[in-house]
């Protein structure tokens, strides 16, 4: 089980980086992003910090299980946020799926991290 840990919550730390570098950079289409979303484009590159920072406390949480617990369910939190977010502005699947996909990954790490400590 713990083999599974480790591949999944190392996809999802990969996807939290690229979306956290992604808004940090923040190029047109971020920005576009942010305003569509009704997010304040500072707040939507703190996001960004926040998913980069979820990245490396899901890996080094591998090593210390509480702190990939504790960040696997503020990260599911985030993702709640984000799917919210696009609910709110009326999205629809083709837009709202990555949040969603997101929000199931990282609920189903921490389900494994929880089972594996």
């Amino acid at each position: 089980m713990f083999v599974a840990t480790v591949v999944i919550t190392g996809l999802l730390a990969a996807a939290f980086a690229v979306s956290g570098v992604r808004k940090l950079a923040g190029g047109a289409g971020v920005r576009q992003e942010a305003a569509h979303l009704r997010v304040p484009f500072g707040g939507y590159r703190v996001i960004g910090v926040a998913e980069i920072a979820g990245s490396l406390a899901l890996l080094t949480g591998l090593a210390w299980a509480l702190l990939g617990v504790v960040t696997a369910g503020l990260l599911v939190l985030l993702m709640i946020g984000a799917f919210a977010a696009h609910i709110r502005v009326h999205d629809g699947p083709g837009t709202w799926a990555p949040a969603a996909a997101l929000l199931l990954l990282t609920a189903l790490t921490l389900g494994l991290r929880i089972t594996t400590t």
